[in-house]
């Protein structure tokens, strides 16, 4: 048995509204849907523009090159789609490919169809049918690899308008980041000076006499005054001044209290 030619499929003339007999399915190409004894089958697009394609060239061997062409002209698609969507149209009509009744596949070749087609001629015009559970209008494509088309140039501009509002981003981030860090190290620079100064300070607080002599409470004014100016000579000392740390007036009964008081380290 000799094998059926090989042909190119011919485009669907939207100028003529047509209906195939294909076996026990009807092909409306006015509405675009398929039954069977008056019984709908919902078909994605792409798998109803696979039958038809089929259809239409029938009952010779369509190629697996002029099947993706026709079913994805503007898309570059390889077989192994082909063969992933032939697999949803025989799923959806119900074909057994060990056994088929409608999609015959020739390894390497392509897909032929099997059934006796009749054309009909024109259909009857009908109002377009509401969308419903029923309705048999192609419906999205699931489960099938959708391939990728040509990025047109809207989608350019918006990639190029994203990449640079995503780049200026990037730079006010940085330099917010840069502000920061400048802050913290100045604040940084601040504590560690303040601390180096604090480590290097002291008062000298009133000596008190322990005697009730007159004399006496001279000396020990005069002992306060002679380390205040010993100590204030040496440029490591940060020595508090005189009058801060003996304006209380009060005998001072915790010297710690009263160097925490002046912000000193050291007391005397």
């Amino acid at each position: 048995m000799s094998e059926p030619p090989t042909v190119q499929p011919r485009d669907i003339d939207t100028r003529t509204v047509l209906q195939y007999r294909a076996g026990d399915l009807l092909i409306d190409m006015s509405r675009q849907q398929v039954t069977r004894e008056g019984a709908p089958i919902a078909l994605p697009r792409l798998s109803f523009l696979l039958l038809t394609a089929l259809v239409r060239a029938a009952p010779n061997l369509v190629t697996t090159e002029a099947l993706m062409e026709r079913v994805w002209p503007k898309a570059v698609v390889g077989p192994e789609t082909l063969n992933q969507r032939v697999k949803l149209l025989r799923d959806a009509l119900g074909d057994d490919p060990r056994h088929p009744r409608y999609v015959e596949g020739l390894r390497g070749r392509g897909y032929r169809w099997i059934p006796a087609v009749e054309t009909l001629g024109p259909a009857t015009a009908a109002a377009p049918q509401p969308a419903g559970p029923t309705a048999t209008a192609p419906t999205a494509d699931r489960g099938a690899p959708t391939p990728q088309r040509p990025s047109t140039r809207w989608r350019s501009r918006v990639r190029a308008s994203s990449r640079w509002w995503m780049m200026g981003l990037a730079a006010a981030l940085l330099a917010g980041l840069w502000v920061v860090r400048m802050q913290w190290h100045e604040a940084h620079r601040r504590s560690v000076e303040i601390a180096a100064v604090q480590s290097r300070t002291i008062a000298v607080l009133p000596f008190e006499s322990l005697s009730d002599s007159v004399d006496d409470r001279y000396i020990a004014i005069g002992i306060t005054d002679t380390v205040h100016h010993q100590l204030a000579g040496m440029p490591a000392l940060n020595v508090v001044a005189r009058s801060s740390s003996s304006a209380t007036g009060r005998p001072i009964l915790d010297a710690g209290a009263e160097g925490r008081r002046l912000g000193v380290r050291y007391v005397i």
